[in-house]
């Protein structure tokens, strides 16, 4: 069985996405999303596959209170960690493709992590829709109630490359998303006048550095080497290298620690 083409959007956050009322904006507004596109409307929902419970677009609460996952918390409290993890997906009847799935996910917990929020689509399936604008509009919408430190949006057809952002950002994304630690680190003027494709204002403090015109064809070395000369080659991971160094923001993990007055331990994991 070949490897699924997945056009992937992805979100990193350093605050606690599982605040209710923040969390409900943001359920919200992937919601009203879906009612607009109805095909891209989850159909099952649940924390891991197969989804165990019927998506109800009239009544989130549902997946809120599942999401929050409050009962579950209480049982697991002395193990110093709290989490909800939220999956919905569109599942057509007879067939294997998911068309869309939403993946929100919050951790507390004494280690260096990111809460993230993702969506991933079906390449062949959102080319023939064209609607990959309409999902960088939501993709924009979501920035705008909850702004990231950092995002990218990259098509698996041409490869998955992976890089621990703790040290650098990973190679060929399609989109990289610049929230506040970046800017402070990089500096605006110099996102900005990028060799970039098109540079993306979502807020004043997250920029969007699109490498290319076209989401569906791979992104040329050469693309990289400008962007690397533009900010310096210990910024971006070439391949899938693992790298011990390189020029990163000191994140401040601090929101989504589960107790601040405890000492943080380091996670050795790939964002």
């Amino acid at each position: 069985m070949s490897d699924p083409k997945e056009i992937k959007f992805s979100l990193s956050y350093l605050i606690h996405i599982g605040e209710v009322n923040l969390a409900k904006k943001l359920l919200h507004c992937i919601n009203e999303f879906s009612k607009e596109y109805n095909f891209f409307m989850p159909t099952r929902y649940g924390s891991s596959n197969p989804l165990k419970y019927n998506y109800n677009s009239e009544n989130i609460s549902e997946m809120l209170n599942f999401w929050m996952n409050e009962e579950d918390n209480k049982k697991y409290a002395a193990d110093e960690i709290s989490n909800g993890c939220l999956l919905m997906s569109k599942v057509k009847r007879g067939q294997s493709k998911r068309a869309v799935s939403y993946m929100l996910l919050w951790l507390k917990e004494n280690r260096a992590h990111f809460n993230g929020i993702s969506f991933i689509l079906d390449s062949e399936i959102l080319k023939e829709k064209n609607m990959q604008y309409e999902f960088l509009n939501l993709y924009g919408r979501i920035i705008s109630i909850a702004e990231p430190i950092y995002g990218s949006i990259s098509n698996s057809e041409f490869g998955v490359t992976m890089s621990n952002i703790k040290t650098r950002l990973p190679d060929k994304q399609w989109m990289y998303v610049l929230g506040d630690p970046y800017i402070k680190l990089l500096g605006k003027e110099k996102i900005l006048s990028s060799p970039s494709h098109k540079i993306h204002v979502f807020t004043n403090n997250v920029l969007g550095m699109q490498v290319t015109e076209n989401l569906y064809e791979p992104i040329p070395e050469e693309s990289m080497r400008k962007l690397r000369e533009h900010f310096g080659r210990d910024v971006f991971a070439e391949g899938n290298r693992r790298y011990k160094t390189g020029s990163a923001p000191d994140f401040d993990f601090s929101a989504v620690m589960f107790d601040k007055t405890k000492p943080m331990k380091e996670l050795k994991m790939f964002s």
